[in-house]
């Protein structure tokens, strides 16, 4: 904001404070309203563990559907179409 006018007025200066501050609460507002706000880290930057837990419990689910389906079918070799994890 540009400084204040000269003029006659004694209490210019509390005006011009008082159009300062006032200035200061609607942006303070404006941003809450307009919901702007700032993250101390950064949004999603653990993401990826959500992603790997979901491809482990799916893979999991997956293999332990095959398997009943291999039961099912008839004669198979475990150990051969699902070795242990290492």
């Amino acid at each position: 904001m540009s400084d204040p006018p000269v003029g006659d007025s004694s209490h210019e200066g509390d005006i011009w404070a008082l159009i300062e501050r006032g200035l200061g609460i609607v942006n303070r507002y404006a941003g809450l309203f307009k919901a702007q706000t700032y993250a101390r880290e950064i949004v999603g930057r653990d993401d990826y563990q959500s992603v790997l837990a979901s491809l482990r419990r799916d893979y999991s689910a997956r293999v332990a559907q095959l398997r009943s389906e291999m039961k099912n079918a008839g004669d198979w070799d475990e150990e051969v179409l699902f070795p242990p994890a290492t």
